[in-house]
């Protein structure tokens, strides 16, 4: 994102006097020229483009016609999801509807042997069991599986795509779930995600440390009227599209000078890497 880009140069600038800056994104340090550049990866075309599948049975009956609202992210602290569940357990007690509403948390395991991503595990759980107390019913399902199939198949079924995270450089799901819904979800947004930067034009962006705002945010994605929510979804689609992983591979190539081969580094990446790129 260019926040990050500037942030780089800003802290070449403060901690190593030595350096030069030049035009804004070449620094000179010690004879040499880096060239210091934004490059934004938003999805793989290939992945979206698989058949779509549907939600498994059991979710399917669990969510029934209620509104469905959808989280994604790995088991990591900066996902945020408890912080999700919180907000969305606040916003169940509006008195706007949203009572009537579900939340979906699909978490893919990462490092789970590592102690914050555990400890960030057993906080999502307890807060999960604490609002489905308070309901009197499982108004919150927890998946935890890595299956992209799954992923995308509930970002076409959401009715709403919730992105919390407490910072991402980009954060490809909000990109992939804008591209793939077909049910004019609104992307609720963290602002600390690189991703704000290209689709905060369409989305509901929060401060993802206010549980308040993002009950907020909540309330309003469900309550919007349809024409608004069609406008909405339409444009982040059009803000998005253009981020495939084609580009940024030809954005690198150019930069270096090379030929551009991005048909043929795609499909060995796609080869190679048969998980989804969210993952």
């Amino acid at each position: 994102a260019e926040r990050w880009r500037r942030g780089f140069l800003e802290a070449v600038e403060a901690d190593v006097p030595e350096t030069n800056l030049r035009s804004g994104e070449i620094v000179e340090y010690r004879g040499r020229q880096v060239q210091v550049m934004t490059m934004p990866l938003g999805y793989s075309q290939r992945a979206i483009a698989r058949p779509a599948a549907e939600l498994a049975p059991e979710i399917a009956r669990w969510a029934e016609n209620h509104p469905l609202i959808v989280t994604y992210g790995r088991s990591d602290p900066i996902k945020g999801a408890q912080r999700a569940v919180c907000a969305f357990s606040l916003a169940r007690t509006s008195g706007s509807g949203a009572e009537l509403s579900r939340l979906l948390v699909r978490v893919s395991p990462n490092h789970l042997n590592v102690s914050a991503n555990a400890r960030y595990m057993e906080s999502l759980q307890r807060e999960i069991a604490r609002t489905n107390e308070a309901a009197r019913e499982e108004v919150v399902r927890l998946v935890v599986e890595s299956s992209s199939t799954a992923t995308l198949a509930a970002y076409r079924r959401a009715d709403v795509l919730l992105v919390p995270s407490a910072v991402d450089g980009q954060n490809l799901a909000a990109f992939e779930g804008v591209m793939v819904n077909r049910r004019h979800a609104p992307l609720i947004l963290s602002d600390h995600c690189g991703a704000s930067e290209l689709l905060a034009q369409g989305a509901i962006t929060i401060n993802p440390f206010d549980i308040v705002e993002i009950a907020g945010a909540i309330v309003r994605a469900l309550t919007e009227e349809r024409g608004h929510r069609e406008v909405r979804a339409a444009q982040c689609r059009q803000l998005a599209a253009p981020y495939t992983v084609e580009r940024w591979i030809d954005a690198q190539l150019v930069a270096l000078g090379l030929e551009r081969h991005t048909d043929r580094l795609v499909h060995s990446m796609d080869a190679s890497k048969p998980k989804s790129y969210s993952q």
